[in-house]
C-alpha cells in the first residue's frame, strides 16, 4: 500500500513495490556447479531426436551459462501417502493458503487493473465469453498481475529437473524442447529467458508447450506475447477451451470452477479464483 492508503500501481513487468508484494519465493542461488556427462548427454540425444540440429544443440550444452540451480532439489524418497484431511483441517489449510496469496491485497489490485486495462479486459470478453473478472482474477493470482513472474533461468532450471528429479524427466524434456522451440521461433536467446518454478512464463504463466498451442501467440511478436495485454487474451482463450462461461456465477464445481482447476491443479486455488472474481464483480 502506498502512504495514505492509497494503492499505487506500476505498469506491469516494471519492478514491483516491495511492501506491496509477497517475498518471491522464486529467488534462488547459484550453485556455479555443471551438470553430469549423463545428464547433458540424455539431453543432447533427445533434442537431436526432436529434430534440433546438431550444431545448436552442442552451442546450448556447452554455453558457459550453464549452471545446474538450487532448485529443484534432489529427490530423496518417494512421500508417504499423506492422511486425508478433515473438513475442519482442509479450511484452516485453504484460510492460510488464501492469506499468503494476498487475497485481499488483490482485490484492490484487481479493481485498479480492470479500469487501466478496461478496454483489453472488455475485448477478451467479448471475444471468447470469459468475464473480464474471471480473467483479472487468474492474472492476479498467477503473477499479481505481471508483477512477478519467476525469478529462475528457465534452461537451466529444466536441465536441473533432469539431474535431480527422475520422476520428472518426461516433464522437464518435454517443456524443454517446447521452451527451445519458442526461443527459435521468436529469435530470442533461451538463456535470457527466467520463469516460475515450473518454466511457466508472462504474466499469464502459461508453460511453454501451452504457450505456442494457443490461436493468440501465432503470429505475435516477442514483445507482444509477453506482455501483459496479450496474456489477458490468452488466459481468456484458454479458459474458454476449458469451459468458463459468463452464463454460470462462481460456485465450487461449476463450470468456471472447472476451469480454473484446470488452470492449476489445485482445489484451494480454483477456490480462491472463484472468490476473488465475485469480489471483482461489478
Amino acid at each position: 500500500m502506498a502512504d495514505g492508503g492509497v494503492l499505487k500501481w506500476e505498469k506491469p513487468q516494471q519492478e514491483f513495490h516491495q511492501e506491496q508484494a509477497l517475498p518471491d519465493k522464486t529467488k534462488t542461488a547459484f550453485t556455479k556447479i555443471g551438470f553430469s556427462e549423463e545428464t547433458i548427454s540424455k539431453v543432447k540425444k533427445f533434442l537431436l531426436e526432436q529434430g534440433f540440429e546438431k550444431k545448436e544443440v552442442e552451442k546450448w550444452l556447452s554455453d558457459p551459462r550453464i549452471e545446474k540451480l538450487d532448485y529443484p532439489p534432489p529427490i530423496k524418497e518417494v512421500a508417504a501417502k499423506k492422511k486425508k484431511k478433515t473438513a475442519e483441517e482442509q479450511e484452516a489449510d485453504y484460510q492460510k493458503y488464501k492469506k499468503d496469496h494476498d487475497f485481499w491485497f488483490l482485490v484492490q489490485a484487481g479493481k485498479l487493473i480492470l479500469k487501466l486495462y478496461k478496454e483489453t479486459f472488455e475485448e477478451a470478453e467479448k471475444k471468447t465469453g470469459v468475464p473480464k473478472e474471471f480473467l483479472a482474477a487468474v492474472l492476479g493470482i498467477e503473477s499479481k498481475f505481471g508483477q512477478i513472474t519467476g525469478n529462475y533461468p528457465v534452461l537451466n532450471l529444466y536441465l536441473t529437473y533432469l539431474e535431480n528429479r527422475p520422476d520428472k524427466e518426461k516433464f522437464a524434456k518435454n517443456e524443454l524442447a517446447a521452451f527451445l522451440r519458442f526461443c527459435k521461433k521468436y529469435e530470442v536467446d533461451p538463456f535470457s529467458i527466467k520463469g516460475s518454478s515450473a518454466g511457466a512464463l508472462f504474466p499469464g504463466q502459461f508453460l511453454s508447450s501451452t504457450l505456442m498451442s494457443l490461436d493468440e501467440s501465432k503470429g505475435a511478436s516477442f514483445d507482444e506475447v509477453s506482455s501483459f495485454e496479450k496474456s489477458v487474451f490468452m488466459a481468456a482463450e484458454y479458459l474458454k477451451k476449458a469451459g468458463a462461461t459468463k452464463e454460470e456465477g462462481y460456485g465450487v464445481g461449476g463450470s468456471n470452477w472447472k476451469a480454473a482447476w484446470r488452470y492449476n491443479h489445485d482445489d484451494r486455488y480454483a477456490r480462491f479464483v472463484m472468490e476473488l472474481a465475485q469480489e471483482l464483480k461489478p
